[in-house]
């Protein structure tokens, strides 16, 4: 495009809110925070795994490092879903015809490098480990990286991964009982909260 004036000022505006909004995973996190595979990590009803190895008479120790794992696991998959996020919002800043979305792509682009800086940093630092991506989720997210168009990327990844990775982040937050989890997950969704207004305010 070679139109520079603003053009959908709801999009400008969330441009601007995207901007105000932008944060450091690296100092604005407390990282000195203790994560440990002794201590409950989220609360023990609501970990599955927790309450499988309750059910066969493990021993509370076991019972910890199950929801430890499950939060690893969880929180890997959300680690691959945000690089995609990333390379899509990267697409998308090629692909949209109109300079404001193009500047809120590229803003977005910038938030999902954050999330994946954020997550990975807390897996590999804090937990030990990154779990590899599962099969159905890296197949869809293929699906969607190969997808055409303005409306078939956000659809797909506004619409659908990006509210199925909120609701996961809301529910381990929500059952959260380390402080670095709560903290991490609210600032992500925090930038998710913007993601979604974008999403709706293209598919009009």
């Amino acid at each position: 495009t070679w139109s520079y004036a603003p053009e959908v000022e709801e999009l400008r505006r969330l441009y601007e809110k995207g901007k105000a909004g932008q944060w450091n995973a690296e100092t604005d996190v407390d990282w000195d925070a203790r994560v440990s595979a002794d201590d409950w990590i989220m609360n023990p009803e609501a970990s599955a795994l927790a309450q499988l190895c309750k059910m066969m008479g493990k021993d509370e120790a076991t019972q910890k490092a199950a929801a430890f794992d499950e939060v690893a696991y969880t929180i890997s998959q959300l680690l691959h879903g945000e690089q995609a996020a990333l390379q899509l919002c990267g697409q998308l800043t090629n692909v949209c015809t109109e300079i404001d979305q193009k500047l809120y792509a590229a803003s977005q682009t910038i938030d999902e490098a954050r999330h994946v800086e954020v997550f990975a940093k807390f897996l590999e630092d804090k937990i030990g480990t990154i779990h590899p991506i599962g099969g159905a989720l890296k197949t869809l997210l293929e699906i969607l990286l190969r997808a055409e168009g303005v409306q078939k990327k956000v659809l797909g990844m506004q619409t659908l991964f990006e509210g199925m990775a909120v609701g996961i982040m809301d529910m381990i937050r929500r059952d959260s009982a380390n402080p670095l989890v709560t903290e991490m997950l609210h600032r992500v969704e925090q930038d998710e909260a913007r993601h979604a207004a974008f999403g709706v305010l293209n598919m009009r």
